[in-house]
């Protein structure tokens, strides 16, 4: 089975790049299951969810490189001993700063963490072919014929972003593209730093209990904003502190565009997202709800075509070559949050406790990713970065986060 790039991609599908896309959906799990269950259940969700298990064809059908299946080998399964509850965040530190080798595939692995009664999966994807939401969907049907060994689940192959992007948005992608002075991507011009040579990455697991999630939830309600919103504020405010002369801090989201395309995308296994970058006013003692509410009007008023011009996105839709954008980490911190995940918590004899998602690999010191998943009414967070402040900035972030939640709520004026 093939799957045609878009012409922007070629040049990646032919160069590749020097550092790691991987990003990781981990799950708890409690109930017992054997080795050969799981890899008999890996071998059929690769049928199901064709896309993360290809490697790139520089040669394809006609010449042009695209992405197949043939000849693509088993999905990679480690087994690890699981010994604390926090063994799995050293696995997902290991695993997502191994690159892709996107000439031989496949572009997904996983790693068991095995225990007797609770166990750890980290399905580990590649961001060139999916999404936080295709982690979720990846790691439900997983489960699912894990469970039941006789499930049969149809093919969902996603289609080309190109193909789905509403034509007026296609047309102004290409134009951008013609009226630039944009080359084809070559492997000396991305821009990108020496992994070698950078810091350590480090994973930080947070988590808010059911209660204080639901405070969350209820007082942004309240306040008349979103709950990414209150993340974008009192994870911003942090840096803000540390340098009062640069009180204008910038939150890059994520944005999913799965209900933005001609016909929906929803259950498959892809990529569908935009990037959206959120400038906020975090001048010391400005009220952090104020602050809350300034993100949730920027990102409320986005527009499709500020979507769909994003370089990532372009890459997708464009007819023509575009350059690699050259990597520039001018913001504070990334927030993908998926929000609340509807996926069931039983599997047969199988419960899922759990969910950390997603997890993706930082490029630099100053790359910071948070990660935020809200399951079974629990929000768990990762904060990735190569900061050595890290652990420091989290910390303060959390106590203006509970802060937020629990200061006395501002009458209104008459």
């Amino acid at each position: 089975m093939q799957f045609k790039l878009s012409g922007a991609m070629a040049g990646l599908a032919v160069h590749g790049l020097p550092i790691s896309l991987n990003f990781t959906t981990s799950a708890r799990i409690r109930g017992a299951f054997k080795l050969e269950d799981l890899q008999k259940a890996l071998e059929r969700l690769r049928e199901v969810h064709p896309l993360l298990a290809v490697r790139i064809d520089p040669g394809g059908e006609g010449g042009y490189p695209c992405f197949t299946t043939d000849g693509v080998p088993p999905i990679p399964l480690r087994v690890v001993e699981r010994r604390t509850d926090q063994d799995w965040a050293r696995e997902v530190e290991r695993e997502i700063a191994i690159p892709t080798d996107y000439r031989t595939g496949p572009f997904f692995r996983c790693v068991w963490l095995r225990g007797e009664v609770v166990s750890d999966l980290v399905l580990v994807s590649d961001h060139v072919t999916a999404d936080g939401y295709a982690g979720i969907y990846a790691l439900r049907d997983l489960l699912r014929m894990l469970a039941d060994p006789g499930l049969s689940l149809e093919p969902a192959s996603p289609p080309r972003m190109i193909d789905v992007v509403p034509p007026a948005m296609q047309k102004m992608v290409n134009e951008k593209i013609l009226a630039s002075t944009a080359t084809p991507f070559s492997q000396h011009d991305h821009g990108l730093p020496d992994f070698n040579s950078i810091t350590p990455l480090g994973v930080i697991p947070l988590e808010l209990d059911r209660d204080e999630t639901a405070a969350l939830v209820e007082r942004c309600r309240r306040e008349g904003t979103t709950v990414q919103a209150a993340l974008c504020a009192a994870f911003s405010v942090p840096f803000a502190e540390r340098q009062p002369a640069q009180p204008v801090r910038c939150i890059e989201t994520p944005y999913n565009l799965r209900n933005r395309l001609l016909r929906p995308v929803d259950n498959v296994y892809g990529v569908f997202i935009s990037l959206v970058y959120t400038r906020l006013d975090c001048t010391p003692g400005r009220d952090r709800w104020e602050i809350a509410r300034q993100a949730s009007q920027s990102l409320a008023n986005v527009t499709e075509e500020q979507l769909f011009s994003i370089p990532i996105v372009m890459m997708q839709v464009a007819d023509h070559p575009l350059t690699m954008p050259v990597v520039n980490f001018d913001y504070d911190l990334s927030i993908s949050n998926l929000g609340r995940v509807n996926i069931p918590a039983r599997y047969g004899n199988l419960t899922l406790e759990s969910i950390y998602a997603p997890t993706m690999n930082v490029d630099s010191p100053v790359h910071r990713i948070l990660g935020v998943t809200t399951f079974d009414g629990i929000m768990r967070c990762t904060y990735t970065s190569r900061d050595p402040r890290a652990p420091d900035l989290t910390r303060r972030s959390l106590e203006i986060l509970a802060e937020m939640v629990h200061q006395p709520v501002k009458e209104a004026t008459p």
